[in-house]
């Protein structure tokens, strides 16, 4: 069944859209908080954990970044297992980790964002550096 967004019509149409808010996030190295985690499945069907992880300071703060983990190759599941380990969190089984989402909430990192490009394809990266003691700045 659609959902009925009638009601937000006139609202939407008054809305005025804030500026600057499709700039990419610069490549740099930044404190993060994780905002939320989730299983999920790419369009071909692999499974993936997608980290959604909040700026906490300086220009950036209260943007997002946004880290994706493939489930897909031997290599893919060896940078989850490390980016679980920056987190704190080690499994003796993959198969624990759909129970125990919620501990990766709210975590402190420190995380680099980098782009790079391969050929004619550009790629946006972001790797868990460390886990920080997290304020606000």
């Amino acid at each position: 069944m659609p959902m009925d967004l009638t009601r937000f019509d006139d609202e939407y149409e008054r809305a005025e859209a804030p500026a600057g808010g499709g700039d990419d996030v610069p490549d740099g190295t930044y404190h993060v908080l994780v905002h939320s985690v989730e299983l999920g499945y790419t369009k071909d069907g692999d499974p993936i954990l997608k980290w959604q992880l909040e700026i906490q300071t300086g220009p950036q703060s209260g943007r997002y970044l946004f880290r994706n983990n493939l489930f897909a190759t031997p290599s893919n599941l060896a940078f989850l297992k490390k980016d679980l380990a920056v987190c704190g969190m080690v499994l003796a089984k993959l198969s624990e980790l759909e129970n125990r989402l919620e501990e990766l909430l709210d975590i402190n990192l420190e995380v680099k964002k980098q782009t790079n490009t391969k050929g004619d394809k550009t790629y946006k990266n972001v790797y868990f550096q460390k886990r920080v003691a997290g304020a606000k700045v």
